[in-house]
């Protein structure tokens, strides 16, 4: 018996999934097997509720060279929010001004 993809990533119980995520357990299952295609709304609230990206959720590896790979990491392993990502942006753009050439 294989372990469903979802399941296999993060979380350990499937009703925890779902209220983490605001998805109902059917509708959970259902893209879990092929019945329905998740909205975008639900691509981007099912990494944030396992701690992935959306590449790692899709099963894609992250291409050589990928600058923001170790962001990610440095987000999930500190369990760092939309809060957070703001405050590091604004961070970056005081530090890196926009060029215009």
């Amino acid at each position: 018996m294989t372990t469903s993809p979802l399941l296999a990533l993060a979380c350990p119980v499937p009703r925890t999934l779902s209220r983490i995520a605001s998805l109902s357990l059917s509708f959970l299952s259902m893209i879990e097997n092929g019945r329905r295609l998740p909205s975008l709304g639900a691509l981007v609230l099912l990494p944030e509720a396992l701690e992935v990206s959306v590449g790692e959720l899709l099963g894609a590896e992250a291409p050589p060279g990928d600058l923001l790979g170790p962001i990610n990491d440095l987000f999930r392993k500190r369990r760092l929010g939309r809060k957070e990502a703001r405050r590091l942006l604004e961070v970056a753009k005081s530090l890196f001004p926009e060029r215009t050439d």
